[in-house]
């Protein structure tokens, strides 16, 4: 290779993502069965060695066959692969850090829940991640909307 293919490689190789993703489940750990809970998801890049722009953007992903320029976008995904069931979704634009908060409907069903985190690149091939979401799934209090109905009859 030359000198200019290697600082290309190098250039290439210093633009690919290296992303680090904390999150946190539902707070306490349990959700009452159907109530909305979230969960909280910290991203954070490491952009050492990135030409980032006058705004702190990031330079165009490199897709030299892609017709015209490519910005990366990343998507958190919130799912139950078992039972093929899409929770929440949200895209994502990443510079440095973002801060995400994933708002999804709890099972219905009492007992440990566990559903996966996806978070995946629109541009990059091999940096996508996957995580477990483990929580407990209470019974609903009583009292709740099902009381209310009744009395507005």
């Amino acid at each position: 290779m030359t000198d200019a293919q290697l600082a290309a490689l190098g250039a290439v190789c210093t633009r690919y993502p290296d992303v680090s993703l904390t999150f946190e489940g539902p707070p306490g750990g349990a959700v009452e069965a159907g109530d909305t809970s979230a969960v909280s998801v910290s991203l954070e890049r490491d952009t050492d060695g990135l030409a980032l722009g006058p705004g702190g953007e990031l330079p165009p992903v490199h897709a030299p066959r892609f017709p015209g320029r490519r910005d990366e976008g990343w998507w958190l995904v919130l799912g139950d692969p078992k039972a093929n069931k899409l929770l929440a979704i949200k895209r994502v634009s990443l510079a440095a850090a973002a801060k995400v908060k994933l708002a999804f409907e709890a099972p219905a069903e009492v007992g440990a829940a566990k559903l996966t985190l996806f978070y995946m690149s629109d541009s990059w091939l091999g940096c996508d991640q996957e995580y477990e979401v483990e929580f407990r799934v209470t019974e609903a209090a009583a009292g709740g909307s099902g009381s209310d109905e009744e009395g507005s009859e």
